[in-house]
């Protein structure tokens, strides 16, 4: 015969403290503040107190006002508690993380109050007992958990938070005997911290103290109390989370809420991997496209850029000064270079060939912006003729003109006076080349 679903947990203790501690490591800083800064004053007005009570002759003197002031530091902290764990439901559940208003603070203060008060008379009781303890504890707990922040009804709270308790009451035992053994070893650990610090310090800054004098000076019931509050401030976070968990799953039963969240992690994770789809095929787009555009090893490489035409001027033969005519476009100045190369038909008589410089990398030994100047053979200049070279160069230096002096008509003065003195430098250039041919 199958049992029934509230008596077979879907998550055994174990997984569901895996997933308390992987929940506790995700949780941010804000989640974990507000959980210390409702434990720590209690904490430490708690070891105030017990220190006054066992060892102040005046404790008695003293013992209503301070009594009444570590009430407060424990509603104080329940309030923080039950903020601890909203978020943690939220986080779970893949909400916002809450933001509570004074209403809401006001109602979980009143719902606190009037309900774990109780338990610091019943779970000592329900200890000594044994029996009933794990369910009174998990009672508890699941107030924290449970706490609705819209609501002050009593009657709903400890109702829902005595439903929670009863279900799965195997788990909730295996899940006390865990965290159980878990404290007991915290414990020691700072047990063992603790009692090596005064020889620590002896041993690494020369202090001398009572203590490493003798060690059964610490051995005082002040510096266990010390230790037991260390040891509830380092596992007690877990056991709001193991908790909340716990509860979370029982809601869920009914409502459907651990379905709805595992819906909304796939909709991130499926988010999150088109957006990766997307960068990795525009980075296989570039890597590619870089890769073409690659030059072999020592061969030249031209970029796809606008097609800019290439100018050559014929020197005379007898000048041996190298000139340079700068060109002058909209938004960019290149300088056109010179270089004295042979003639395809006399090898005796150098003439000078102008033309804009390409995308190499420069000769070995020659700096950035420094104009090389170097011999080039015929077998640079196959396929070109002197007359088609010549008549190309001047219809460019042609329509140049005419778009310098359009130019110079449309713009306004500065630029007006670099386009006419561009032009005048264009007719000079186109003179020159005729001359010299």
């Amino acid at each position: 015969m199958k049992r029934p679903r509230s008596k077979s947990p879907d998550k055994g203790a174990i997984e569901l403290i895996e997933e308390a501690v992987h929940l506790l490591r995700q949780s941010p800083l804000s989640s974990l503040a507000a959980y210390y800064i409702g434990a720590l004053p209690f904490v430490i007005g708690l070891l105030y107190f017990w220190a006054q009570m066992s060892r102040s002759p005046f404790a008695y003197q003293h013992l209503a006002g301070e009594s009444l002031g570590l009430a407060a530091l424990f509603l104080w902290m329940k309030v923080w508690q039950v903020r601890f764990a909203r978020s943690l439901w939220a986080q779970i559940s893949g909400g916002q993380p809450p933001s509570f208003t004074l209403r809401q603070w006001a109602n979980i203060l009143i719902s606190q109050s009037a309900l774990q008060v109780s338990g610091l008379f019943l779970l000592p009781v329900a200890l000594v007992i044994t029996a009933p303890f794990g369910w009174v504890y998990a009672f508890y707990q699941n107030l924290t958990a449970l706490a609705d922040p819209d609501k002050a009804s009593f009657r709903a709270a400890f109702a829902k938070a005595r439903k929670h308790a009863t279900f799965w009451p195997r788990q909730n035992h295996v899940l006390l005997t865990i965290l159980f053994g878990f404290a007991v070893f915290v414990l020691l650990n700072w047990l063992a911290v603790c009692l090596s610090l005064p020889a620590l310090a002896k041993t690494f800054f020369g202090i001398e103290t009572v203590f490493t004098r003798s060690v059964a000076a610490m051995l005082n019931s002040t510096f266990f109390a010390a230790m037991l509050a260390l040891t509830y401030l380092s596992v007690d976070p877990l056991v709001k989370a193991v908790y909340t968990v716990r509860c979370f799953y029982g809601e869920a039963r009914h409502s459907g809420e651990d379905i709805k969240a595992d819906l909304k992690q796939m909709a991130v994770a499926a988010a999150s991997l088109a957006v990766a789809v997307v960068v990795v095929i525009f980075g296989l787009g570039a890597i590619c496209s870089n890769a073409q555009d690659k030059p072999r090893r020592g061969g030249l490489f031209i970029a796809r850029l606008s097609p800019t035409p290439v100018l050559f001027v014929f020197q005379r033969r007898d000048d041996r000064q190298f000139r340079f005519a700068t060109t002058k476009s909209i938004g960019q100045t290149e300088k056109i270079r010179s270089f004295r190369i042979a003639p395809l038909k006399n090898k005796k008589n150098e003439c000078s060939v102008r033309r804009q410089s390409i995308n190499r990398s420069p000769l070995r030994g020659l700096k950035k912006h420094v104009t090389a100047c170097a011999p080039i053979g015929p077998s640079k200049m196959l396929g070109m003729r002197t007359a088609e070279t010549l008549g190309y160069f001047q219809t460019s230096l042609r329509d140049e003109a005419k778009i310098l002096a359009a130019l110079a008509a449309d713009s306004s003065a500065p630029i007006r006076s670099q386009a006419e003195e561009s032009a005048a430098n264009a007719a000079r250039i186109l003179a020159s080349s005729r001359r010299d041919v």
